[in-house]
């Protein structure tokens, strides 16, 4: 027995003199470099009515990636499912342009990639539309509930119902362009109507910034049935969308509100 403990103490002590206190971390190495990853998706094209058009049809569509620096890093067609891949891209941040002839092109704004997987970014892009209108003018009207704005023209007919985008602002050389204008106001012409007038209510114009005893600027545009949702981005800059499914243009003549 006094064996025993004797030979447990020894042990005891010999652990004892073996331990260590732990020392202080020592510096952090560089972070290791991200694996490269893949950017793709599906582009999906609509005509000037809204109507989904065949994949087969997106062969043409090209999609470009740009770094920070404005520099092109990739450029590839989508396949006949409307399919675009691409691939080996560098953690970092990009901008990326989608375009084919006849549509308004979408942009993508500025986004990071952390590389290292894949980013599904899927595109619609709208045909600018390429039916004509006349203006035939604008007036005052006075309504029951508001007084607004009417801006009225004629259009040669067709079988599907088309939109008409109206751009007020408080300069004449108000237009499409973010920061050249104080709002957007959609007029969807019937199908085979020959005619069309847009009421913008003052009220509405007030809130956009336009003033009463001023004068209100006015530019319509042909417009792609969807053109408020596909082939569109917002601007950074001005927070306003800038709309690239538009087509024709005439201005009204301004008026003092």
């Amino acid at each position: 027995m006094k064996t025993n403990i004797l030979f447990a103490l020894a042990i005891s002590t010999l652990l004892a003199a073996c331990s260590k206190t732990t020392g202080p971390a020592g510096p952090q190495g560089p972070a290791g470099t991200l694996p490269n990853g893949t950017i793709d998706g599906i582009v999906t094209l609509y005509n000037e009515y809204g109507d989904k058009q065949p994949y087969t049809e997106c062969t043409s569509v090209r999609v470009t990636l740009y770094n920070s620096s404005g520099n092109r890093v990739d450029s590839v067609n989508c396949d006949a499912t409307g399919h675009y891949s691409i691939t080996n891209v560098p953690a970092g941040d990009y901008t990326a342009y989608t375009r084919d002839t006849g549509y308004g092109q979408s942009y993508r704004v500025p986004f990071q990639f952390t590389g290292g997987g894949t980013i599904a970014d899927d595109i619609s892009l709208s045909h600018i539309p390429d039916f004509t209108f006349t203006i035939s003018g604008d007036s005052l009207k006075k309504t029951s509930t508001d007084t607004v704005v009417v801006i009225y023209g004629t259009i040669a007919p067709a079988s599907q119902p088309r939109n008409i985008a109206v751009f007020a602002g408080s300069s004449p050389t108000v237009s499409f362009t973010p920061g050249n204008y104080a709002g957007v106001y959609t007029v969807t012409v019937n199908a085979n109507a020959t005619t069309f007038s847009s009421s913008i209510a003052l009220n509405s114009l007030y809130q956009n910034g336009l003033s009463t005893g001023t004068p209100a600027y006015f530019t319509v545009y042909a417009a792609a049935y969807n053109y408020a949702s596909q082939s569109e981005y917002i601007d950074l800059t001005t927070g306003q969308t800038m709309y690239n499914a538009l087509g024709a243009s005439a201005s009204a003549p301004s008026l003092k509100l």
